[in-house]
């Protein structure tokens, strides 16, 4: 739950991220821009870039940790991962905020949490859902640099 009474009474939320969501939601002169995912080693981090008028822009980064889950009695076939938000960071735009990294997982508690579920997946494209509210992501495989050496499973939003 959120600690605070006073955002919770002019927010009209109940839970902690409920009403950083309303905040950052709330905010009139933002844009959304590219986004991707990159899995690897027990980690999926989101990239998302947010412009907003008069502050810059800035590369927000969440980074989680995943297991998958076995599907309602059927055999665990990794369509279903469990995610744990761990941190959340704005990357560059600001060298104020950049360094400091939020620990998600601590304050968010159990709304840190969602199950994922990939419904397509093939050599270039992803498909997911959020298991809880249905919202449907399509990623598609960004293509390698050839200048990065670093192998890693990027997928950007369609």
């Amino acid at each position: 739950p959120d600690p605070s009474p006073i955002s919770r009474m002019v927010l009209g939320t109940e839970a902690l991220s409920e009403s950083i969501f309303a905040i950052t939601d709330g905010l009139p002169t933002k844009s959304i821009g590219e986004a991707s995912q990159t899995i690897r080693d027990g980690k999926l981090i989101n990239r998302v870039a947010v412009k907003v008028f008069g502050l810059g822009r800035t590369m927000m980064t969440t980074t989680c940790r995943y297991e998958d889950l076995a599907s309602d009695g059927f055999e665990d076939d990794g369509s279903e991962l469990a995610l744990t938000v761990e941190t959340t960071q704005a990357v560059g735009g600001s060298p104020v905020l950049s360094p400091v990294v939020f620990p998600s997982e601590r304050f968010l508690g159990s709304n840190a949490e969602v199950v994922m579920r990939i419904t397509y997946l093939d050599d270039d494209l992803r498909i997911v859902r959020n298991a809880d509210d249905g919202r449907c992501f399509v990623y598609t495989r960004a293509q390698k640099d050839p200048l990065v050496l670093m192998d890693t499973d990027m997928y950007t939003v369609a």
